[in-house]
């Protein structure tokens, strides 16, 4: 890739804050301490210093004081869940050596029972309700097991299904204050979403007839919704009974690139290349979608921002090869860089915020939508280092 000195500098830019800072952040992998340690991990690899590696395991170690001092809060966006997979993920990774069972299994029975409860009353949610303990358990490998062999049957419980099984979905709100009902489109709080665990219970073996069957149905909901190819998009935000479905916007957490992640991703468990070819051609579609106002993209964060397209092409690149996908990554690395234009942002950055008819510009260091999750995407542009952390993501 055509790297500029400009995405090498920002990237150290934002590893020198980071290494620096002083939190007041909760525990949480996308908005707290774990996802702050996981990039400066990979930056510690990146950069071949132990300072960033040893000042990851600090924030690791504080994150574990604030749980034995008494903060418990199960999510996996925000807490325990979280905490639990970055730990997971950094041992299975080679950055740092621990007995994850002496550490983790206290969580267990705590994380099982509420991913369980939720997932019988229908709160799928994977960023904050049943299925992030679901991502727990899956990065707990063996020791996980035990406690996902009821998921597949309580999705099934709780799903839509018609009668030959070939289309499945799920119904949840859609949007905070309208408390509609509907079937919702999006990799962050979706059915995508539902793909993405779906697909590794069916890699892992965990009732793989039905995970596979529940999969399959789902995939095809969400292809035979597709817009077509007069509209902007392929895919709507969801879909609402009596309402006309609308155009989404170009991220991870609405919009095609999320969805079409998470169809490539399925169609190899799947063994589906129809499936892969689809998924592709949608990529490929919308590398056209340049218009920053048009495609909703107002700051660099992973979920909604630069960044988060840049990466998302760079796995795609990684993926397939395509120079088509190399070129759509150089653009939104550079739209990204952009974006830094605070003077007083962390690195020049800022997250956009909109609530209650009000825009709002905060600082973040977070991993979602913060300079962690900017860093992480950006040492995926400019190194080798294998980007595995956004299995975290539902990417890989």
């Amino acid at each position: 890739m055509t790297i500029n000195i400009k995405h090498k500098n920002k990237l150290d830019e934002i590893a020198s804050i980071l290494l620096n800072a002083d939190f007041d952040e909760q525990y949480g992998l996308l908005v707290g301490k774990c996802g702050i340690a996981l990039f400066l991990a990979y930056y510690a690899k990146y950069s071949k210093s132990e300072k960033y590696l040893e000042r990851s395991q600090s924030l690791l170690e504080q994150s574990f004081e604030d749980v034995n001092n008494g903060s418990l809060y199960p999510s996996y966006s925000a807490g325990l869940g979280g905490l639990g997979w970055t730990l997971e993920h950094l041992v299975k990774n080679n950055f740092i050596e621990l007995d994850t069972d002496d550490v983790l299994e206290p969580m267990d029975s705590y994380l099982s029972d509420w991913q369980n409860e939720n997932l019988k009353n229908k709160d799928f949610d994977y960023l904050h309700n049943g299925l992030g303990a679901s991502m727990y358990f899956l990065a707990r490998g063996k020791s996980g097991e035990a406690y996902l062999k009821d998921v597949p049957k309580l999705l099934r419980a709780n799903a839509d299904i018609n009668s030959d099984f070939t289309e499945v979905k799920w119904q949840s709100e859609i949007g905070i204050d309208t408390k509609k009902l509907g079937y919702n489109f999006g990799l962050s709080h979706g059915i995508p979403s539902i793909i993405g665990l779906l697909t590794k219970l069916a890699k892992s073996d965990i009732d793989r007839d039905l995970s596979i069957k529940l999969l399959r149905g789902a995939v095809n909901y969400i292809v035979k919704n597709g817009l077509g190819s007069t509209e902007l998009s392929e895919f709507p935000y969801s879909i609402v009974e009596g309402e006309k479905p609308n155009s989404s916007r170009l991220a991870w957490c609405y919009g095609d690139l999320g969805v079409a992640i998470a169809l490539y991703q399925a169609s190899k468990v799947l063994e589906d290349d129809s499936l892969k070819d689809y998924s592709i051609g949608v990529f490929r579609k919308s590398c056209q979608r340049r218009d920053l106002k048009e495609n909703g993209v107002v700051d660099a964060g992973l979920c909604h921002g630069a960044a988060g397209n840049a990466h998302m092409y760079n796995r795609m690149y990684l993926e397939t090869g395509e120079e088509v996908f190399k070129e759509a990554a150089e653009y939104w690395f550079d739209q990204a860089l952009e974006f830094a234009y605070f003077e007083d942002g962390y690195a020049g950055f800022k997250q956009f915020r909109f609530e209650n008819e009000k825009v709002r510009w905060e600082n973040s260091y977070g991993f979602l939508e913060g300079i962690s999750g900017i860093g992480l995407a950006l040492i995926s542009f400019v190194s080798d280092v294998e980007p595995v952390w956004d299995e975290s993501l539902l990417m890989s």
